[in-house]
């Protein structure tokens, strides 16, 4: 596990990982199957740093309940079992 250190919060991007899940966001933003309420978290990156940029959520309590989610599906299936990689 690597700890995040400078973490930076704002409307838009700020280094090259934001700006690469930007552009993916944008891309979701504006492909012809999003509707209302679709959303998105886009994760990016290298062997120094992380960037984050959320779409479509209302607060970053929505987004913790679904990082939330995701984690307890993927703990579940290690447990089970069924992790092939």
């Amino acid at each position: 596990m690597r700890l995040i250190k400078n973490v930076r919060y704002g409307d838009g991007p700020h280094d090259r990982l934001t700006q690469m899940a930007g552009a993916v966001g944008a891309a979701f933003e504006g492909h012809v199957d999003n509707q209302p309420g679709d959303r998105i978290i886009v994760i990016v990156e290298d062997d120094d740093d992380v960037g984050t940029m959320i779409f479509g959520y209302d607060s970053t309590a929505e987004v913790a309940v679904t990082l939330m989610g995701v984690f307890q599906a993927m703990a579940d299936v290690v447990i089970r079992g069924d992790d092939e990689g």
